[in-house]
C-alpha cells in the first residue's frame, strides 16, 4: 500500500504496525528484547569474567543464574548467539517461577525461528503471561493469531487479543489495531477507527504510530486534513526518536513549505539526518537540495545537523523498514 509522502517528490509505505513478526530479522522486538537483556545484566553488574562463576550456579539450579545465561546466549555477549541455549535457560527460570523469565520466553520463542515448534511453545508462554494480565502477552498472541503462525489465521480472535491487549494499555496493540484498520483486508476498512487507534498509540509515544498519524493528517485519511498537525507528528517522531522517515518528512515539509514555513537549511539538516541513517528513499532531497543552496547554506545545514545528533546522541532509532512490536 502507498501513501503519498510529499506529492510531488515521493512516496513511502504506510507499514503495517504488527509487532513480532518473524518474518523480519529487523523487527523492533528484537531490539527491545536485547536492550531488556542488556539492561538485566548491567543491573546485575556482569562481566565476563563471571560466566564460569554463572555456569556454575545454574547448574545448580539458581534461578537468576538460569536467567542471567539466557540473556548471555540470546545477545551473544561475549559468546556465540545461540536461541537454543537461550531458551533452554529461560525455560528452567521460568519453570522455577521467576517472573522476568515467564514473561520474556515467550516473545524468545516468537523470535526463535531456527528452533522447531517455536511458535506452538511461544503460544504456550504467551498465554500463560496472558492470563496474569500482561499486556505485550495478549499483542503478541493477537499477532499469532493474526499472522497463522503454527496455527490457521483467525481474525477474530487476533482482534479479541489485540483489543484485550489495547484495555491493558498497550501502544503496540494500539497500533496494530490501528494498521488493521487501515488496510481492512481481513476486516472493513474503517479510516476513523484506524486513526483512533494510531492517536492511542502516539498519545503513549509509540514512534510509528506518531508518523503514521502524521500521514494521516497530511492526507486527510479518517481525520480532517491538517498539514501543521502533521508536520507537528513527524517532528515529533524525528526529535523524539530519531525516526528517519520521520526525518524525511520534516525534511520535505520544509522544502515545500507544507505546514511549516519554507526553509531549505532546515530542509537539507533533516534530509542529512535522515539519509546519514541509511534512509534513502527513491527521490534524493539532499541532491536536490545541494542544486539550489549556496556552499554557505549547505554548511549552516551541515552544522546544525552536527550539534542536533550531539544533543539527541543517546536517542535510538528504529529501523527505517521495521515492524513494530
Amino acid at each position: 500500500m502507498k501513501l503519498s509522502l510529499v506529492r510531488t517528490t515521493y512516496c513511502a509505505a504506510f507499514a503495517l504496525l504488527v509487532c513480532m513478526l518473524p518474518r523480519q530479522s529487523n523487527c523492533q522486538v528484537l531490539d527491545d528484547l536485547t536492550e531488556q537483556g542488556r539492561s538485566t545484566l548491567r543491573k546485575a553488574g556482569y562481566t565476563l569474567q563471571m560466566f564460569p562463576m554463572l555456569q556454575e550456579k545454574a547448574g545448580k539450579g539458581e534461578a537468576k543464574a538460569e536467567l542471567a545465561l539466557a540473556w548471555i546466549y540470546f545477545i551473544g555477549e561475549g559468546v556465540e548467539k545461540n536461541n537454543a541455549l537461550a531458551l533452554e535457560w529461560m525455560s528452567k527460570a521460568a519453570e522455577q517461577g521467576l517472573a522476568g523469565a515467564q514473561d520474556t520466553i515467550g516473545p524468545m520463542y516468537l523470535l526463535a525461528k531456527d528452533l522447531p515448534n517455536n511458535y506452538k511453545l511461544a503460544k504456550v508462554w504467551l498465554q500463560k503471561a496472558a492470563d496474569r494480565n500482561e499486556r505485550n502477552a495478549w499483542n503478541s498472541l493477537g499477532v499469532i493469531y493474526f499472522q497463522g503462525l503454527g496455527e490457521d489465521v483467525n481474525v477474530q480472535e487476533a482482534i479479541r487479543c489485540f483489543r484485550k491487549a489495547s484495555d491493558l494499555g498497550s501502544d503496540r496493540a494500539d497500533s496494530n489495531l490501528g494498521s488493521i484498520y487501515y488496510e481492512g483486508k481481513l476486516v472493513p476498512k474503517d479510516l476513523k477507527e484506524s486513526a483512533r487507534y494510531m492517536q492511542l498509540a502516539a498519545d503513549k509515544n509509540n514512534v510509528r504510530a506518531t508518523y503514521n498519524l502524521g500521514v494521516m493528517y497530511r492526507d486527510g485519511l479518517g481525520v480532517d486534513k491538517d498539514e501543521n498537525k502533521a508536520f507537528q507528528l513527524f517532528l515529533r517522531a524525528a526529535n523524539q526518536f530519531r525516526y528517519p522517515a520521520a526525518q524525511f518528512n520534516v525534511a520535505a515539509a520544509y522544502y515545500a513549505g507544507q505546514g511549516v514555513q519554507r526553509d531549505l537549511i532546515l530542509a537539507y539538516m533533516w534530509a542529512k539526518l535522515a539519509f546519514d541513517q541509511g534512509y534513502k528513499p527513491r527521490t534524493n532531497l539532499v541532491e536536490i537540495l545541494s542544486a539550489k543552496m549556496t556552499p554557505d547554506q549547505i554548511a549552516d545545514a551541515q552544522r546544525q545537523a552536527t550539534l542536533w545528533l550531539q544533543e539527541h546522541e543517546d536517542k535510538r532509532a528504529p529501523e527505517p523498514n521495521s515492524s513494530t512490536p
